[in-house]
């Protein structure tokens, strides 16, 4: 079964920095591992049947990069949505799915799409007025946003209300500006956040990665160290590390008056 939607393209993937040539390994007639994020979504009884990729091999275009179906899986396939798993978990193999439902082909029994229930025709006050999609997609429905009117409140929630005409028509252009790049878009991510989806805090903010080296890191310049940190060799022919810039600091005799043993001796030759 393929999805067509005629939703408008989804905000772009960041394509993370290790190839796309890594395939993982799955159990004999699956293409996803049972027990975690399948992104072609889990069939009504997913212990009798099951839903694949058609076609792994299919591919599409994000941010001016090749993606294949099979390696937007593979970037999930640790990835456990279901209770247990760590929090963000759900939320990244909900992107996945919602990727694959715009671009992949997927076999089994017959489900409804992601975005059946959410989208609705002409509102009286459009949250998603001139956003990346134009309504709010279901892996954004429990979001919260700022309206910056009436506090924080429930993506799906506040775009149902102001469909209805909840709002004063002074109030929304406001609030879409406020809410709507929130809700009506799906935040950019990399395949490397996807292993490690814990570090995702709950304002969907993604922690951006390290601009220096640390300490004892491998190097090849100074300026690719932290403040404070230098370049060096540390064994002949071997690799640099970023270490202090610190010089040892000279020797103080503690020689001198009422002090006894060596430490009192004068270094000139004298006894």
């Amino acid at each position: 079964m393929m999805y067509s939607l005629s939703s408008p393209p989804l905000v772009v993937m960041m394509v993370a920095f290790f190839a796309q040539g890594v395939v993982a390994q799955y159990p004999a007639g699956k293409t996803f591992k049972p027990g975690y994020c399948n992104v072609c979504r889990d069939a009504p009884n997913k212990d009798v049947a099951w839903r694949n990729l058609a076609n792994p091999g299919e591919s599409f275009t994000m941010n001016g990069e090749k993606w294949t179906c099979g390696y937007l899986q593979d970037t999930v396939q640790d990835v456990n949505p279901y209770a247990g798993g760590a929090p963000g978990e759900a939320r990244w193999c909900g992107l996945a799915q919602h990727f694959a439902e715009q671009h992949c082909s997927c076999n089994g029994p017959s489900i409804p799409s992601l975005n059946d229930n959410v989208q609705q025709l002409n509102p009286a006050c459009d949250l998603c007025q001139g956003q990346a999609l134009n309504y709010v997609p279901q892996v954004n429905a429990g979001l919260t946003a700022n309206t910056g009117v009436a506090g924080n409140m429930n993506c799906k929630g506040l775009y149902n209300a102001m469909s209805q005409g909840v709002l004063t028509s002074n109030l929304c252009p406001q609030v879409i500006a406020n809410a709507g790049p929130k809700c009506c878009g799906v935040e950019k991510f990399t395949p490397n956040e996807f292993q490690n989806p814990d570090v995702v805090n709950q304002n969907n903010n993604v922690p951006q990665a390290p601009t220096c080296v640390s300490a004892a890191e491998v190097c090849k310049y100074n300026s690719d160290c932290c403040p404070g940190l230098q370049c060096k060799v540390k064994v002949w022919n071997g690799d640099k590390y970023c270490s202090t810039t610190s010089s040892r600091r000279g020797r103080k005799s503690i020689a001198g008056n009422n002090v006894g043993g060596a430490a009192g001796r004068s270094r000139s030759g004298g006894r």
